[in-house]
């Protein structure tokens, strides 16, 4: 997840769509599964990508993984 902004840009349109009144899933696939890890730390300090997921979470999107895609990134 920190080599593209692909999870910014979700994390972004995600929030927008939820302080709208609508309600949103984030399903996570391949490296994407990463950002779910609590032991996850970037390289820079610019974003703490697992507290962004924590974030859409308290604010009611459910967050899902794929568990295979999990399983083998550990």
């Amino acid at each position: 997840p920190y080599s593209t902004e692909d999870l910014d840009t979700a994390y972004h349109l995600i929030k927008a769509f939820v302080k709208r009144g609508n309600t949103c899933t984030l399903y996570l696939y391949g490296d994407a599964v990463i950002a779910v890890n609590k032991n996850t730390r970037p390289l820079r300090s610019d974003r703490f990508i697992p507290g962004m997921i924590s974030e859409l979470v308290k604010m009611g999107v459910e967050v899902m993984a794929c568990g295979a895609c999990m399983q083998y990134r550990g």
